[in-house]
């Protein structure tokens, strides 16, 4: 298992992006979480958890956070509390 914690945090988006690349490929065969306020960093992920107001929501990919279930019109509105009921 590899936890990150805001460990990308300082580097610019194109660094940022390749290095969750390469972990993506170094990493295929373990659990990696990573924690971070850059929700669109997490577009290669098959799973994503969001922690928020009214606790935990999983969902099955970047693209579910846009779905209207979680009414969210964009990545920013999860860092305003948008999707919880």
């Amino acid at each position: 298992m590899l936890v990150l914690d805001e460990a990308t945090n300082a580097l610019d988006a194109m660094t940022e992006k390749e290095v969750l690349s390469n972990i993506i490929t170094e990493c295929s065969n373990k659990n990696v979480i990573i924690i971070t306020h850059n929700v669109w960093a997490l577009s290669d992920y098959g799973q994503i958890t969001i922690v928020g107001p009214s606790g935990l929501k999983v969902v099955r990919g970047y693209q579910e956070l846009f779905d209207n279930d979680f009414d969210l019109k964009s990545p920013k509105s999860l860092l305003k509390g948008g999707g919880w009921t």
